[in-house]
């Protein structure tokens, strides 16, 4: 059965197996061939890849991703190290294995201080209370969050255009087609893109830049040449001398550090 989470309110249902786990993992890839559980990643640091049925979600601080009971699927690490909070559950109504989608969905890219307070709220019922009822009022506030949160992300006047931003990043940047797309004018978008993100499109855009060009530099079978090549730089010294800019050292020599 599968139910939306921002509809399960509506069912009676039950709730076992629930935990919440703290992880730092170390490992580099993880190969889930059957999930027992549901589950929900709340991830904190790092970056990393879920693939799927030849599909890729990457997950970088601030997403959430949901998780199967059944489902199958490869976890990479892209990152030096990854942290996020691991929600385990399973739900049933009339007796019946409720899912919210077959399939790994990412939920927001963005979720909000609140969500991570009852996540932790969650942890410490999970550790220290036999009460069922409470985690599942917990459970249900928490789903309540990330939904109004996800809402949040879709009705801001310029996620199109962060969107298209981290879509096309090595593509030349045109804030005019931009405000276009979220329907604005040229400094009503500029206004509003500052407000949000505290950053213009173009330091945004560059800050993309710069964090792909720290994870393609952290693997051994890409030089650095494939990587101005991939991020949409004409040669390779133009290339160095923007990370440089950012970082503080050439990508050679960030690559030697890894």
């Amino acid at each position: 059965m599968i139910i939306p989470f921002n509809r399960l309110s509506e069912y009676e249902f039950s709730l076992s197996g629930i935990n919440v786990i703290r992880q730092k993992p170390m490992y580099r890839n993880l190969n889930v061939k059957k999930r027992l559980c549901n589950g929900l990643l709340f991830f904190t640091e790092g970056e990393c890849v879920y693939e799927y049925d030849d599909v890729k979600i990457t997950l970088t601080p601030g997403t959430v991703i949901y998780l199967p009971n059944g489902s199958k699927h490869v976890l990479k690490v892209l990152s030096d190290e990854i942290e996020f909070f691991r929600l385990d559950f399973n739900i049933k109504v009339r007796g019946e294995v409720v899912l919210f989608s077959n399939k790994p969905t990412k939920i927001t890219d963005t979720f909000s201080k609140d969500c991570l307070e009852i996540v932790d709220q969650l942890e410490n019922l999970c550790l220290y209370s036999n009460d069922n009822i409470l985690k599942m009022q917990k459970l249900l506030q928490l789903f309540d969050c990330l939904r109004k949160g996800s809402q949040m992300d879709k009705k801001s006047k310029i996620y199109s255009a962060s969107v298209y931003i981290a879509e096309h990043f090595a593509e030349p940047l045109d804030c005019n087609y931009l405000a276009k797309l979220c329907y604005l004018s040229t400094s009503q978008f500029y206004n509003l893109f500052n407000k949000q993100f505290k950053m213009t499109p173009l330091q945004y855009r560059d800050n993309l830049i710069v964090e792909k060009a720290k994870v393609l530099l952290k693997l051994e079978e890409i030089t650095v040449t494939e990587i101005a090549e991939i991020l949409g730089f004409a040669d390779v010294a133009y290339f160095s001398r923007f990370f440089k800019k950012y970082v503080g050292i050439s990508p050679s020599k960030f690559a030697k550090n890894k």
